[in-house]
C-alpha cells in the first residue's frame, strides 16, 4: 500500500487535539460580581446612557469576546482511517 501522508497527519493531530485540556477561560458582563443598579438616569445628565457598571465598557466589566472552557477542539478518526494510517506507518518504519 501506498503511504498517504495526509491521512497520517490527520489521524496524528485529530489524537493531539482530543488530548488538548480547556483551561482559558473569562467572564462575560453576566459572570461578573455586581452591577445590579443603574449607575446614574436614563436622561437629563448630560452622559451616554449606561445600564450597568459591569459592562465590556467600563474598567471591572466584562471581557467581549474571551476564550471559554466550553470550546472544543475535539474531532473523530473512524476506525478504518486509524488502522490504516497505523498500518502505514507500521510499513514504511519496518521498510517493506
Amino acid at each position: 500500500m501506498k503511504f498517504n501522508a495526509d491521512l497520517v497527519y490527520q489521524v496524528v493531530r485529530t489524537k493531539q487535539l482530543n488530548k488538548r485540556r480547556r483551561i482559558a477561560s473569562t467572564k462575560d458582563r453576566a459572570q461578573v460580581a455586581g452591577g445590579g443598579r443603574k449607575p446614574w438616569p436614563q436622561k437629563g445628565t448630560g452622559r451616554a446612557r449606561a445600564g450597568s457598571n459591569r459592562s465590556p465598557l467600563w474598567r471591572g466589566g466584562g471581557i467581549t469576546f474571551g476564550p471559554n472552557a466550553s470550546r472544543s477542539y475535539a474531532g473523530k478518526v473512524t476506525q478504518k482511517m486509524g488502522k490504516l494510517a497505523l498500518a502505514m506507518v507500521l510499513q514504511k518504519k519496518t521498510g517493506r
